[in-house]
């Protein structure tokens, strides 16, 4: 990477001025969903497998017969209706995440509605209101208990979406919705395929007469899309219970539950862990229990006894509370249990349903695994300045010295990147400029990787306070520009995006591939470490630590510590030390757990670095 010093003053500037945009707490803005202005590059979503077979399949279509479907269409002025298309990729090229569509048999055929590729389609034109109907009623009379399934994928904006199942051919309707137009779902994209299963037996069950119907309302907005393919209503069975997800990660001063895949020794904190589990039966089931065992802490812990309706979905707390025992990694194995015999156990248990490292250095938010990358782009289409990042609660202060993220392929060379740190005020919201980088140039060789900046001035963050950490770029240079790389998802209001472009704060819930570093070495003015070998053994120390050095001449060596505050809590001066490799024991047994820093002077050359004491 190339470094730029004639910007810095205006990068400081910048993001003091933009820092004064005030951002609530409590309500923070949605993500930007401007179909002029791409904020958004992603690769191939990986397929939805959370929703396994269930039950006897009774009927099924996978629309490699267009007749099968009655399509109704109410749109005003122009028609704009469902078509069925064998081409994987035929929707919006805004959604590259979800293109081509991975539904089972989409080159054979499947449904698709398409607000973005109407004609002149516009904001206030007319509603595309559409409706999408098997042809032929489906006899389930022999059947109380049933259930519906489809793969599909969608990107929401403001559009209503659902499905209506009726048992009497047509003369009433019970409705299913997926989407509408009153409030942000769970997630902007859905997954690629995302599997439903929706019980129908109270509508349909032992009926003669039983019709499915897929509806779609763009509400009169400039919406997006909905793909749908692989029907089938299947047989429900009595007990099948799933764990279908884990809720997890630790409360801080933010006071959102955020999962750190990577957390430096000195920033551990308690983690809570719940389980999602869903009642794939037609039964209500009594005394579940979810269970967590995770083998190199040697910890087990359950959830109380909980009841789950029908097809209900529940968030199942652990009654303890897991906190890593010190540097290493560590797996969450989950179960469900109940009395009753499971229908299909193997997704009774996941193993491996979530991990992370505990480390000396670096913080993350993310697991490192990229499914997206976050960009902007002005009118014309050229890439435009933007900041994304994450926040981060501190458990125990420590000094901040660098930034790392992680450079997208599709990044452009000659695209400018800098870091930036903002403390956040725990009134307003408001995000505080802090400090910021040198700003750098990508080249080719920082494209698909981690970049690692360190900041101007190495930041001491306090115990108990959040902060958010961004990577940014100006724009200017090509179409994409700086391309930050995203891995997976996080809640509303945790990830952010600043459109420089207007100054406007946004949340996002693609997670920014930007993550905290505390390693001491990035101090650009820590420059004799490698000429002395020095090195501390072990760090995180209990009750001694070992200060490893090396010296090419006689000197007079000392040696001091002092905590976060600037107290020394130990200190020797050994004079006339020989040549060679030497060690000082350090006693750290009486030393408070926490960050501790140590300076090694030797001669001229004076050497400062990091101790961890964690008993």
């Amino acid at each position: 990477m190339k470094k730029i010093y004639l910007f810095l003053g205006i990068s400081a500037i910048a993001g003091q001025a933009l820092a004064q945009a005030p951002v609530s707490s409590m309500n923070y803005p949605s993500l930007k969903t401007t179909k002029h202005v791409s904020n958004l590059e992603t690769v191939k979503a990986k397929p939805n497998t959370e929703v396994e077979s269930k039950g006897v399949t009774l009927w099924s279509d996978d629309f490699s017969t267009p007749a099968n479907w009655t399509m109704t269409n109410t749109s005003a002025p122009s028609s704009w209706d469902w078509m069925i298309t064998t081409d994987p990729a035929d929707m919006p090229n805004a959604t590259a995440a979800l293109f081509p569509f991975a539904s089972a048999s989409a080159a054979n055929g499947y449904a698709l509605i398409n607000s973005d590729g109407q004609p002149g389609n516009a904001d206030g034109d007319g509603a595309i209101v559409a409706e999408m109907t098997t042809a032929t009623p489906i006899d389930l009379s022999a059947n109380p208990f049933v259930s519906l399934k489809f793969s599909h994928n969608y990107r929401w904006y403001l559009d209503t979406r659902g499905v209506r199942v009726s048992g009497d051919n047509g003369v009433t309707w019970t409705e299913y919705e997926i989407t509408n137009n009153s409030g942000y779902p769970n997630l902007q994209n859905s997954a690629n395929p995302e599997n439903e299963i929706i019980n129908i037996s109270a509508v349909a069950g032992g009926q003669s007469q039983v019709l499915i119907q897929f509806y779609y309302n763009d509400n009169d907005i400039w919406a997006w899309y909905w793909a749908v393919d692989d029907v089938e209503i299947v047989e429900t069975d009595e007990f099948d219970l799933a764990v279908t997800g884990l809720y997890w990660g630790s409360l801080g001063a933010y006071g959102a539950r955020l999962p750190y895949y990577q957390v430096p020794v000195n920033q551990i904190a308690a983690v809570d862990l719940g389980g999602r589990v869903t009642n794939f039966g037609y039964a209500n089931q009594n005394d579940v229990v979810f269970s967590i065992n995770e083998a190199t802490s040697g910890f087990s812990g359950t959830s109380a006894n909980s009841s789950i309706s029908t097809f209900a979905v529940d968030t199942l707390e652990l009654t303890t509370q897991f906190t890593p025992t010190g540097l290493g990694s560590y797996t969450f194995d989950a179960e469900v249990t109940s009395p009753n015999v499971d229908v299909i156990p193997t997704d009774n248990a996941v193993a491996g349903i979530a991990s992370f490292e505990v480390s000396n250095t670096t913080y993350a938010r993310e697991d490192g695994n990229r499914t997206g990358g976050t960009l902007n782009r002005d009118a014309a289409g050229n890439a435009a300045g933007y900041q994304v990042g994450n926040v981060f609660d501190i458990v125990t202060s420590d000094v901040l010295y660098g930034i790392d993220f992680y450079v997208s392929a599709t990044s452009d060379v000659d695209a400018d990147c800098d870091g930036t740190l903002y403390s956040i005020d725990p009134a307003t919201g408001d995000f505080i400029y802090v400090d910021g980088t040198d700003i750098g140039v990508l080249t080719a060789d920082d494209l698909d990787t981690w970049i690692t900046m360190p900041f101007n001035t190495p930041q001491t963050l306090n115990a108990g306070e959040s902060y958010l950490l961004v990577v940014g770029s100006q724009g200017g240079i090509g179409t994409n520009g700086l391309v930050t790389g995203t891995a997976g998802t996080s809640a509303d209001q945790t990830c952010f995006y600043l459109d420089l472009t207007d100054g406007t704060w946004y949340y996002t819930t693609s997670t920014p591939m930007v993550r905290m570093n505390f390693d001491l070495s990035l101090n650009t003015e820590n420059i004799a470490e490698n000429s002395m070998n020095l090195t501390v053994y072990p760090n995180p120390a209990k009750d001694v630590a070992n200060v490893n050095f090396e010296l090419e001449n006689n000197s007079t060596v000392t040696l001091t510590i002092a905590d976060l505050s600037g107290k020394v809590v130990f200190t020797t001066t050994e004079k006339n030390v020989a040549a060679g490799k030497h060690s000082i024991a350090v006693p750290t047994a009486e030393l408070a757990n926490g960050v501790y820093t140590y300076s090694f002077a030797a001669g001229n050359a004076v050497v400062t670095e990091k101790l961890i004491v964690n008993k």
